[in-house]
């Protein structure tokens, strides 16, 4: 190996260090560790990238120079054969669910124009690979990769029948008005248990639609268990508005994002 193949710090004194000499391999990935105050932060931070930083900001017009961040020179003796830095902090990443190691170092964007022209089969323009676009989105769980889903183990306890509690949510006990949307429908056996329900029965009540019934002198429309819950948080349901809040959810990997990988 030639010398140009190593980082060369001589003579680091930065915070805590002692003097500190050592060669860094280039082209290898190379690992600090330590006890809390034993100076990782002082070489890799302090002295390798202060000093590539400002060896980097060296090579722009002085004009130029006057709108970049300022860093003074590390209290080192020497550090040579530096490469431009590409420095990633400590501190915690910011963002929301949609920021990813691709989206906060801009690699993402290159990454979906080579998809776009080299991907088989292709799936159109380079926005149609971005998750965060309408075109690239999984349609379940719209980009995030994980969905919030209705409990129906705990939301159902199918060894009750209608008349005995079996809809687990304080807006369906017995007597209120949401159970008499189902109660009153005239579609179930009240007194049965869920769990001798028919299959036909069973899907009438989680997730029927788009039937009319009649509860005394009102007619509705009814709705199944499962469709009325899973709207929007911030719509009303019909027949009466549902506390979601007291919902039990799971969070979950989205399963049709996994599915089309």
């Amino acid at each position: 190996m030639t010398d140009r193949a190593f980082i060369e710090v001589r003579g680091a004194r930065e915070h805590n260090l002692k003097n500190v000499s050592l060669d860094i391999p280039k082209r290898q990935l190379t690992v600090f560790t330590g006890v809390s105050g034993s100076g990782k932060s002082s070489l890799v931070f302090d002295t390798l990238a202060a000093e590539a930083q400002r060896q980097l900001n060296e090579t722009f017009t002085a004009f130029v120079q006057g709108f970049l961040p300022h860093y003074g020179q590390p209290d080192v003796d020497s550090v040579s054969h530096l490469n431009a830095p590409v420095v990633i902090n400590q501190k915690r990443v910011g963002g929301g669910a949609r920021s990813t190691v691709g989206t906060y170092t801009d690699i993402a964007a290159p990454l979906r124009v080579l998809f776009s022209r080299a991907g088989q089969p292709s799936a159109g323009a380079a926005f149609a690979y971005s998750f965060n676009t309408p075109q690239g989105m999984c349609p379940e769980c719209e980009g995030i990769g994980r969905t919030t889903q209705l409990d129906l183990g705990r939301l159902l306890d199918r060894s009750l029948s209608l008349n005995g509690g079996a809809i687990q949510h304080p807006d369906f006990k017995p007597g209120k008005w949401l159970w008499k949307t189902y109660a009153l429908s005239g579609l179930f056996d009240l007194d049965r248990p869920v769990q001798e329900y028919s299959e036909h029965d069973l899907h009438l009540l989680l997730h029927g639609r788009d039937l009319k019934v009649s509860l005394g002198e009102i007619n509705m429309t009814y709705e199944g268990l499962v469709d009325r819950f899973e709207r929007s948080p911030g719509r009303t349901a019909r027949g009466g508005a549902v506390r979601h809040g007291a919902l039990p959810l799971m969070d979950s990997i989205c399963s049709y994002s996994v599915g089309q990988l």
